[in-house]
């Protein structure tokens, strides 16, 4: 009877290490899949964001969309999560069946794929990530390797140049200005103070006389005066 005890809770520990180091595995997993699927989801916007056009794009989020769905298979949820995966996902097929786009059924794949990663440093990897990338852009259009420095062309006030820097479009070009700022400030929004938000604003304003994007200027603007009145209220 003793010896039954004890190889009874000498299976049960075994069971228990054996349980624990596949969660183990499975979380590693998992996050390989979310990075991978991640980061091809941000390649897509940086090419986007480019003059190089995309011949099939359908494709590239099949692609993106499995890596999320195995990323959502190595992840422990409870029951309510499940259903509310579930309860969105339907949704998404709803939308998928009407009008023919996937575009609702990834997007709660991919926030179903979030659970359990580090938001913080998921969203500094998106912002490196997306400040290399335009970087890259930036730099191959100077140089004269890929993409155009400025547009020529019709404009709101006629025939004018505009300058691009290999983003395809000026407005394009202030879009992704105002989104990388807007991520910065929340990510180091402790860090803030006035010389840093001082610096932003000047960085705006000349960006402003290349693009000439007073859309992106504006909302640009907005932002970080309103990060003004967070740091300093």
């Amino acid at each position: 009877e003793y010896m039954e005890k004890t190889a009874g809770k000498e299976y049960t520990t075994v069971k228990k290490q054996t349980s624990g180091r596949l969660r183990r595995y499975m979380n590693i997993m998992g996050q390989i899949f979310f990075y991978a699927g991640l980061s091809l989801e941000l390649f897509y916007v940086i090419l986007d964001k480019s003059a190089y056009s995309i011949p099939s794009e359908g494709i590239l989020f099949r692609i993106t969309f499995v890596l999320f769905v195995l990323k959502v298979l190595c992840t422990k949820y409870n029951k309510k999560e499940w259903i509310i995966i579930a309860a969105f996902s339907a949704l998404g097929v709803v939308s998928y069946l009407s009008c023919g786009r996937n575009d609702v059924l990834r997007i709660v794949v991919m926030c179903a794929a979030f659970v359990g990663m580090d938001l913080m440093k998921v969203l500094k990897y998106v912002f490196y990530f997306t400040l290399a990338g335009c970087l890259v852009l930036v730099f191959l259009s100077v140089t004269g390797i890929y993409g155009e420095v400025s547009l020529t062309q019709v404009f709101r006030k006629g025939v004018s140049t505009r300058y691009i820097f290999g983003m395809g479009h000026p407005n394009a070009l202030h879009c992704m200005f105002f989104v990388l700022v807007s991520l910065a400030m929340y990510l180091y929004f402790n860090s803030l103070n006035w010389w840093k938000l001082l610096l932003l604003f000047a960085a705006n304003m000349v960006l402003f006389l290349f693009t000439d994007s007073k859309t992106g200027m504006l909302v640009t603007t907005f932002m970080i005066m309103m990060a003004v009145v967070m740091v300093y209220t």
